[in-house]
């Protein structure tokens, strides 16, 4: 369901320190800021937390971009560069069946020993986002949004009192020669082996790569793959996992409310896993604890469920997907995200980033985009 609306950007734009949201089908929320951040000339992004929700707007240029995220209800704008339209949508993916991934991703080969690690200080990770040269639209606005919604997922997944568990940064958005398919495991052999890929991670120092396919996600393809360290004989993170740091995901549903599969590949690099019932299960993680958590609430008639958890095991109500990492310390009203032995991917991601943040030494560079 879609409803046309205007976004008052000047208002968002003075990154205020509360914001109402009025939403068509739910009382009005009072969100709290919880991040911000200025770009340059109409450039922002917003983060804020309110009642059992999340929110985010990211604007770059005239490209306007936002996600509602709540325990009842997935809601995302979109506003096409170019023209006066601006949609907010609600989606219902409570039982879709998500990724679909395949168990076994492709290995780096030769040519992935040019992206070597670093020993530097450096606590953010860099995220490098290509495309294929088909791509249509602006790719950065498109790359920064998926960085953002997954840097709210992080930020909504810090326990209370705690610095932010980990903190990503853009480091570049660049097409490829590669032509988009529906070959998600092909994607990442690509960024894995291809000199045309690994020059771009090396040229941009990015700690980890995400190839974005313009697929339009047929049945029975993977929406999305990534490299898991300890999984099936990867190695741990550190320096043996460097060259593996690497995810694809379908275009249409990487940042796509409800499904989140560009958050949900991204963090698997982090060693992030599925709900621990899910099959085939990761029985060698780089925790105990590594692991996405659903719950039911049978008086309510519903169900809830953390980004890295799939919905065949949450059976017998609707169970939609929050933005949120699984946390023994984190509730939406009814539901807690985690719990303290068996599902706590935020405490993977918070102890993982510092190590995949010195895969590859930062670096400046002038022109963010390459010109793409």
């Amino acid at each position: 369901m879609s409803w046309p609306i205007e976004v008052n950007t000047p208002l968002l734009a003075t990154l205020p320190a509360t914001l109402p949201l009025n939403l068509p089908d739910r009382a009005l929320i009072s969100f709290s800021r919880v991040r911000s951040e200025r770009r340059g000339a109409n450039a922002f992004v917003w983060m804020g937390k309110g009642a059992d929700c999340t929110a985010l707007f990211s604007v770059t240029g005239d490209d306007t971009r936002g996600t509602i995220s709540c325990l009842e209800g997935q809601y995302g704008i979109s506003h096409t560069a170019g023209t006066s339209a601006t949609y907010l949508s609600r989606y219902d993916n409570s039982a879709y069946a998500s990724e679909n991934e395949p168990p076994q991703a492709p290995t780096p080969g030769p040519l992935a020993a040019t992206v070597t690690g670093t020993t530097s200080s450096d606590t953010t990770v860099d995220v490098l986002v290509l495309f294929p040269a088909n791509a249509t639209g602006n790719i950065w606005a498109t790359a920064q949004y998926c960085i953002d919604q997954t840097q709210l997922a992080l930020v909504s997944s810090t326990s209370p009192g705690h610095s932010t568990i980990a903190q990503l940064r853009l480091a570049a958005a660049a097409r490829t020669s590669r032509v988009s398919s529906d070959d998600v495991p092909g994607d990442l052999g690509f960024i894995l082996n291809n000199t045309e890929a690994l020059n771009l991670r090396n040229y941009w120092a990015a700690d980890a790569v995400v190839f974005i396919s313009n697929g339009s996600g047929l049945p029975g393809t993977a929406l999305g793959q990534a490299q898991v360290p300890g999984y099936e004989g990867e190695p741990l993170p550190g320096p043996a996992f460097a060259n593996h740091a690497a995810a694809a995901v379908l275009r249409s549903f990487a940042t796509q409310e409800g499904q989140y599969v560009f958050a949900h590949e991204l963090a698997h690099t982090f060693g992030a896993n599925h709900n621990q019932d899910h099959l085939p299960v990761n029985t060698t993680p780089v925790e105990p604890y590594a692991f996405g958590r659903w719950a039911r609430n049978n008086a309510k008639g519903t169900g809830a469920r953390t980004i890295m958890s799939y919905v065949q095991e949450c059976t017998g109500s609707p169970c939609p997907r929050i933005l949120n990492y699984s946390n023994p310390d984190v509730y939406y009203d009814w539901f807690r995200t985690g719990l303290p032995l068996t599902a706590n991917n935020a405490g993977v991601l918070q102890e993982i980033a510092p190590i995949e943040a010195q895969y590859r030494a930062s670096v400046g560079r002038i022109f963010a985009d390459g010109f793409q």
